[in-house]
């Protein structure tokens, strides 16, 4: 459809026109040949370019039902026509200075040819061509359209057209009585023994036209054999049946059957079940049927049985007698457990007597038929023993005396009494440290410290950074006594304070057994198993402890933390004793022999420890532990820690650096891991091992 614009403006040229505006005529020229020339503009196709033509070329782009002359009415010759000639040809009949196509004035009197010239074929019309002049190559007279041909060839049946064999197209009616695609039989019924057949009606399968009639077939007469069909055994769940009764013959249902009951899982049984282990729970199994397979209820959980058997030592964790694996805690570090049954007996003894300050002769306990120097070595064993575990009783003296009788005919023990009291200008004098009274207030003013220190602690999650805060804690408070270790030396009597807690804590003054009983009193206070361990400390007499943070047994010298001889060091809370290994600690440590059943320890200058490490535990180790630690291709962790410790106030930190890097290295991979976040202003090296203090600063 042309546009709306179109129309409008050929709707205003025609009221123009129809007004008398214009009027023009242009001649044709003659042609010898006796067919009109094609002048542009003549629409109408009279010989004149007139208003009819203008009118008439309205009408046609209006869709009105006229005829014009195409070719003449391409008035502008752009091979279309369109609103732009109807313009073109308004404009030139107004005289404008405007042109329309150059009018042939070639006499056609030469050659022609057939130009567009198709045959038709049975799918699309021919044409017989335009004839054009050869001198000029204008068309002289337009060609007709020729009809399309009919299909040819092909065979219709009773549902296929017939196919040209032209084109390939189906064309034409289908023929009903060319039956093809084959027949079949429907309708057919077999004769049972009492009921008539029928042999089908035979249908074209083409086009199912019926083509001929079936025929009765006369029943059997008599039912033969029969056979049970559509049986069904019964299963826990479902309904069986007996089946239905069929004559074998004509295959007709003589009678039906029963149903047979659902079974109801007469026969189960547990799958996936498995016995519980240590530690793993078990499972009783879900339970089945073992007819049909049905899931019928779910089991329910065996519990793990645990360990068993096996003795924990302060050194070792219990093995299972089951599956041999170690398992609960460690036993307490804890001198009674090394002990036999008559030390023990003793032990109990004096525990109960120190504690309460006893003045009188108390009974030991004793087997008749150990001998008096038996007795006494196990008494000097028990006594060490109850020294060792009791850090509390800064009370207790390591003087005492005994008494026994014998039966003077077997030379057997009839009693054993102990006393730590001595009869003097009628009176019985006591070898404690403290009244009564005096114990109590200064009880009261270690109760007083504690509760700082714990107020503190109990806010710490795991046993090592408790275990860090109480060493610290102690290096920060606690001036180590030279001249109570001097009067030691030259066998002259000293403070008895400074080998206590109370020296430790409360008058924060003391010698090295004033710091290891510290450090064990706290630890066993807070859980942490910690004992004591005696022997020679860079040559001199010396006390430290031995303890388990967790993970295993390890050394721990607070005083050489605090004040390491000839060290120069100025700095409180050094590390280089926490939780250490026997090798570690034997570079400069000998430890007392350790105690062995049996053995006669009479004579009081046999020095011996009830505990030794037996493992390698390296975890629990501070530089390890808490990444004070420079490896030698990294010091991520190092810069961590002190980047932490700057956080808190800290701003000289101790490191120990990899035995395979020199300490300048070392420094640098810290300054290089912390580079941006603070700077090394200062450094000194330790004179042992390597181990180095580095002072921080922010940029």
């Amino acid at each position: 459809m042309r546009s709306l614009i179109s129309k409008t403006i050929a709707l205003t040229l025609c009221i123009a026109m129809l007004t008398g505006v214009f009027s023009a005529a242009v001649q044709a020229i003659g042609d010898p040949t006796g067919a009109p020339s094609l002048v542009a503009g003549d629409i109408n196709n009279d010989t004149n370019v007139d208003n009819k033509d203008l009118i008439r070329l309205f009408q046609f782009l209006s869709e009105w039902d006229v005829e014009v002359n195409e070719y003449a009415a391409d008035v502008n010759n752009d091979n279309s026509t369109d609103n732009k000639d109807l313009i073109r040809l308004f404009q030139y009949l107004s005289e404008w200075d405007v042109e329309i196509f150059i009018k042939n004035n070639c006499p056609h009197d030469g050659d022609t040819e057939l130009r567009g010239a198709k045959d038709p074929t049975c799918a699309e019309e021919g044409y017989t061509g335009d004839t054009y002049c050869l001198l000029c190559g204008m068309i002289i007279r337009r060609g007709t359209a020729i009809q399309t041909l009919p299909h040819t060839g092909g065979v219709a049946d009773c549902h296929n057209q017939a196919v040209c064999t032209v084109c390939g197209n189906p064309y034409g009616e289908l023929d009903p009585d060319n039956h093809t695609g084959g027949t079949e039989i429907r309708d057919a019924v077999n004769p049972t023994c009492t009921k008539e057949g029928y042999t089908g009606d035979t249908y074209c399968a083409g086009c199912n036209a019926k083509l001929a009639e079936g025929t009765v077939i006369a029943a059997i007469g008599t039912h033969g054999e029969t056979e049970i069909r559509n049986q069904k055994d019964a299963t826990c769940t479902e309904e069986g049946y007996t089946g239905d009764t069929y004559c074998t013959v004509c295959g007709e249902l003589l009678y039906g059957g029963t149903v047979i009951q659902p079974t109801n899982h007469p026969n189960v049984e547990a799958r996936g079940g498995y016995w519980p282990t240590c530690t793993v729970d078990g499972y009783s199994g879900d339970v089945y049927c073992s007819d049909c397979g049905e899931f019928l209820y779910a089991g329910s959980v065996i519990a793990a049985r645990g360990h068993f058997g096996g003795t924990a030592t302060y050194y070792s964790r219990a093995v299972c007698q089951v599956c041999g694996e170690e398992y609960g805690d460690f036993a307490p570090i804890r001198a009674y457990d090394q002990l036999n049954d008559n030390q023990k007996g003793i032990y109990s003894a004096i525990d109960t007597a120190v504690s309460n300050l006893e003045m009188d002769w108390f009974e030991l306990p004793f087997d008749r038929l150990v001998s008096v120097r038996t007795m006494e070595s196990d008494i000097r064993v028990a006594l060490h023993a109850v020294a060792y575990d009791k850090p509390e009783y800064f009370w207790m003296p390591k003087t005492y005396s005994y008494q026994s009788t014998t039966d003077p005919f077997t030379g057997l023990i009839n009693s054993f009494q102990m006393s730590f009291a001595f009869e003097a200008d009628d009176a019985v004098r006591g070898f404690y440290h403290v009244t009564a009274a005096e114990r109590a207030a200064m009880q009261a003013q270690i109760d007083g410290i504690i509760s700082e220190i714990t107020a503190v602690t109990d806010t710490l999650e795991t046993d090592f950074e408790k275990e860090w805060f109480v060493h610290d804690f102690l290096c920060d408070t606690i001036t180590y006594d030279y001249e109570s270790a001097e009067l030691v030396n030259t066998d002259q009597s000293a403070d008895f304070r400074t080998y206590t807690i109370y020296g430790a804590l409360v008058m924060k003054t003391c010698v090295c057994e004033g710091y290891s009983r510290a450090m064990q009193y706290l630890m066993n206070l807070m859980g942490i198993p910690c004992n004591l361990v005696s022997g020679l400390g860079q040559g001199g007499p010396h006390m430290w402890n031995i303890i388990n943070p967790g993970d295993g047994l390890y050394y721990l010298d607070v005083t050489f933390d605090d004040s390491i001889e000839g060290s120069g060091i100025d700095m409180p809370g050094l590390h280089n004793y926490f939780n250490i290994t026997k090798p570690q600690l034997e570079e400069d440590h000998v430890l007392d022999g350790v105690y062995i059943d049996g053995q006669d320890y009479s004579d009081p200058n046999t020095d011996f420890n009830f505990f030794m490490t037996y493992s390698d535990c390296t975890e629990s180790n501070y530089y390890t532990k808490s990444g004070a630690y420079i490896y030698a291709n990294d010091a991520t962790d190092a810069a961590a820690f002190a980047l932490k410790e700057w956080a808190d106030g800290h701003t000289m930190l101790e490191y120990m650096y990899d035995e395979a890097i020199d300490s300048a290295s070392a420094k640098m991979l810290l300054a290089n891991a912390l580079k941006g976040k603070l700077k090394v202003i200062g450094s000194a090296d330790l004179p042992f091992g390597n181990y180095t203090i580095i002072l921080f600063d922010s940029f």
